[in-house]
């Protein structure tokens, strides 16, 4: 089956889509990394999560981590084309992170802040994957009314099978009664009669 010239430019858009989104994934990784990396955020001092109790815990900060990761899911979820894909690798990021921060000084690791990452991901993912993000996605229109002839000529080849199927039906009974006809005919010819 040939595909129309833009098909095969589409398929070329896809490849350079989803690589620039992979380059984007992994530089939001890499930023990710080099902001875990440095006991100071930015220059400003973070003080060690059990320093504060649970209530006072700043929002400021798993929202940080919330948006770092929903940027990170939103890129995978881009390049992959597939949110359970996409979730799986910005979990993994957030778990290889937090592990990270439990060796630098002045850091540690948190359950809250890889649950925070998680989220963060999770609403990026849904984010690429809801608005048809990818490009395989967005050309499902086009697809679309492919699948649409194909169904039409689906339907047109079981109608012309079933026509062909009466039509053998009808030259079945035809052939039937003249052989019936020729049957009978036979037996009453006078040289037959007693």
């Amino acid at each position: 089956m040939q595909h129309p010239p833009e098909h095969h430019q589409a398929r070329l858009n896809t490849a350079r889509f989803r690589g620039v989104w992979w380059a984007v994934s992994l530089l939001l990784v890499a930023v990710i990394w080099m902001l875990s990396s440095g006991s100071d955020l930015l220059g400003v001092p973070l003080p060690h999560p059990l320093d504060w109790p649970p209530l006072d815990w700043p929002p400021l900060e798993w929202a940080g981590h919330a948006l770092e990761y929903l940027a990170l899911g939103f890129a995978l979820g881009r390049a992959t084309g597939r949110p359970g894909l996409a979730l799986g690798l910005a979990a993994w990021a957030g778990t290889v992170d937090e592990v990270h921060q439990a060796f630098v000084a002045g850091r540690d690791a948190g359950i809250q802040d890889w649950l925070a990452d998680l989220l963060g991901g999770w609403i990026g993912v849904r984010m690429s994957a809801g608005q048809g993000s990818t490009p395989v996605q967005r050309r499902a229109a086009p697809q679309s009314s492919e699948a649409q002839t194909l169904e039409t000529q689906l339907s047109e080849a079981q109608s012309l099978e079933t026509q062909s199927l009466e039509a053998q039906s009808l030259e079945a009974q035809s052939l039937e009664a003249q052989s019936l006809e020729a049957q009978t005919s036979r037996t009453k010819t006078p040289g037959n009669i007693r």
